[in-house]
C-alpha cells in the first residue's frame, strides 16, 4: 500500500475530480489514489484500463517527487525548425535547416509522393489519370 499524507490525498482527489485538468493528470491522480487505498496492481490495471509497467512508472515517480512527479512531462509542441514559407518537401529547405529529408514512397507503386498518379478523378470520368500537385496526397487505395 502506498502511503499518502492527508494533503497529498486531498490534492489527488481534487485532481481526480477535475474537469479542467488534462486527462493524463486525472488518470495519474486516480492511479495513485487507488494505490493509496491498498488496491493491487491487477485491480488498478483493470479499473483504469492500464498496464503494470505504467502503474509502476507513476508509483515510482510519485514516491521520488511527490505531486510534482505526476505532472506531464510533455507540455505542448516544440517550435518548428523549418524556415517560414519553405516547403516541407523542398530539399533546399531541409539542407538549410539541418534536417534530414526522408522521402515518402507509395506502398504499391514505389513512386515518391509528388509524382503520384490519381486514378478515376471525379470530373475526368472513369479510368482518367491526372498528376497530383507536389505534396498533395489524395485518397490511397
Amino acid at each position: 500500500m502506498l502511503k499518502l499524507t492527508d494533503e497529498q490525498r486531498q490534492e489527488l482527489r481534487r485532481w481526480a475530480q477535475s474537469r479542467t485538468l488534462p486527462a493524463g493528470d486525472v488518470f495519474r491522480a486516480r492511479l495513485i489514489l487507488a494505490l493509496g487505498t491498498g488496491a493491487s496492481y491487477r485491480e488498478v490495471a483493470k479499473s483504469l484500463k492500464t498496464s503494470g509497467p505504467t502503474i509502476a512508472r507513476w508509483k515510482m515517480r510519485f514516491e521520488q517527487d511527490g505531486m510534482a512527479g505526476l505532472e506531464g512531462r510533455h507540455h505542448g509542441s516544440k517550435p518548428r525548425s523549418a524556415t517560414p514559407g519553405a516547403g516541407a518537401g523542398d530539399p533546399a529547405s531541409a539542407a538549410e535547416t539541418g534536417r534530414r529529408q526522408h522521402p515518402l514512397v507509395l506502398p504499391k507503386t514505389g513512386e515518391p509522393v509528388g509524382s503520384q498518379q490519381v486514378h478515376g478523378a471525379a470530373d475526368s470520368g472513369p479510368g482518367a489519370t491526372e498528376t497530383a500537385p507536389t505534396g498533395t496526397v489524395y485518397g490511397q487505395q
